[in-house]
């Protein structure tokens, strides 16, 4: 289906160009019937306040004031930001810093590319991120490329309770301190956390931390359009504004009489006949574009923790699931297609590529040059990379492997903004309609339980 921002061409997933393993006429109505059940339920539970996700977009006047509230009381002095979290706590601000960095005056960090100028709420700042593991090698090699003196932490953690980003926050505020002072470090420390109740929220209070709230409603996966993303794309120079718009267009045409044909349905609806009628529970997400390395990661954790269940919502056990891999084009056509060609048919791929690139490239003529090179003088890159994508596409097909191609017209915030809400979606249909609850994740709390006893804590 076309859709302002992205299309999601899904014609490698049907029987009528894959063969068995492709969705049949029948199985695909059949399916959109409990989807238009599962989108009902969302919309009348988001109606009532139970779910935030989806209004994220609409609600983006008061989000944008409230990080950029925040992000001026930091000082000017500070050109760094250090995001603290794990897991929901940063994967979506790295998804979307990386999506839409494409060099520019914003100075560069060594693990992510810089965002483009765009309209900048103030001068870009150096985000980094930290917490997502406490080895103490990598805790050291960030610190050891981090000035103090002009570094503002953003710890992030919505229920202020998890213990590998909270560690390493103790450790850098010490860090902080050490060099600027208690005084000076309050408005350096910026806490992302839940509103009401969180032991983060109750540190901030007493020490006069700065403070962005995650809404109650809105889980720590679904949070990538809260202040968890906001603020460090907004301290990065990105564009929030049309990111945020991007996201509330693809909600809101959710709405829309022509939803059936909506491109987070789609997915939903063929990823599901694929599970339930062909057995096929991997779903391999494969850009060919570089920025969309890190989106890729996210989306694992969304669908895995979403979708994992051991007990469907009445308790019964169900062990369900969808086995997410990131993958990347083209290096991946050299290290992962041939599995995806001829092992196993449980695997759907889905390719998202970039219609239009800022600039080509062109790979020099040269007349004495031996075979092949020479044949390759002339070529564009971008030439490359479009052609070998739609050639893999057509491989998998006449191999009888289902795929995908989702287009964006051009990557830039809208489109980022409108590929998180449009997998969110999908990812929350495919929880409703299969009867589990897409937003808990009960398997995680017995490896927590362990390792804290396994330290000896509470």
């Amino acid at each position: 289906m076309k859709h302002a921002l992205i299309e999601y061409d899904y014609t490698n997933m049907l029987s009528s160009h894959v063969g068995r393993m492709g969705a049949h006429t029948l199985e695909k109505k059949r399916m959109l019937k409990r989807l238009r059940i599962a989108r009902k339920t969302l919309i009348e539970r988001t109606q009532k306040k139970e779910i935030g996700f989806l209004s994220l977009g609409a609600d983006a006047k008061k989000t944008i004031s409230v990080c950029r509230s925040v992000l001026r009381q930091i000082p000017k002095e500070c050109d760094t930001l250090l995001v603290i979290g794990i897991g929901g706590s940063d994967l979506g601000a790295k998804a979307i810093i990386q999506g839409v960095g494409r060099g520019g005056p914003v100075p560069r960090s060594p693990s992510l590319p810089a965002c483009p100028v765009g309209r900048r709420e103030r001068r870009g700042m150096r985000v980094e991120f930290a917490g997502s593991t406490t080895e103490p090698d990598e805790v050291r090699r960030v610190m050891s490329t981090l000035n103090p003196a002009k570094t503002c932490i953003n710890v992030v953690s919505k229920s202020g309770g998890t213990i590998e980003p909270l560690t390493v926050f103790l450790v850098f505020r010490e860090w902080l301190i050490k060099s600027v002072g208690i005084e000076a470090s309050k408005k350096r420390i910026v806490v992302t956390t839940d509103p009401k109740k969180s032991p983060m929220l109750t540190l901030a209070k007493k020490c006069g931390y700065l403070t962005l709230p995650i809404p109650s409603n809105v889980g720590g996966r679904y949070s990538a359009l809260t202040a968890c993303g906001i603020f460090p794309s907004m301290a990065a120079g990105c564009n929030v504004t049309a990111l945020l718009q991007g996201a509330n267009h693809v909600a809101k045409t959710l709405r829309g009489e022509h939803a059936d044909h909506h491109p987070a349905v789609q997915y939903a609806l063929l990823h599901l006949v694929a599970l339930e009628r062909k057995r096929i529970s991997i779903s391999v997400c494969m850009p060919y574009v570089r920025r969309l390395s890190e989106f890729g990661r996210w989306t694992r954790q969304l669908i895995a923790e979403s979708l994992g269940k051991e007990d469907d919502i009445r308790e019964k056990k169900v062990h369900a699931g969808i086995t997410p891999i990131s993958a990347r084009g083209p290096e991946d056509q050299h290290s992962q297609l041939q599995l995806y060609a001829e092992g196993p048919f449980d695997k759907a791929i889905t390719f998202i590529e970039e219609r239009i690139s800022k600039e080509e490239i062109h790979v020099p003529v040269v007349k004495d040059l031996p075979e092949p090179l020479r044949s390759y003088s002339g070529l564009r890159l971008g030439q490359i990379l479009r052609t070998e994508r739609k050639a893999t596409a057509e491989a998998l097909r006449t191999l009888g492997r289902p795929n995908g191609t989702i287009y964006i017209q051009r990557m830039n915030e809208e489109a980022i903004g409108a590929l998180l809400m449009m997998f969110e979606i999908s990812t929350v249909l495919m929880g409703f309609a299969i009867n589990i609850n897409p937003f808990d994740q009960p398997g995680v709390e017995l490896s927590k339980h362990l390792a804290r006893k396994g330290m000896g804590l509470h």
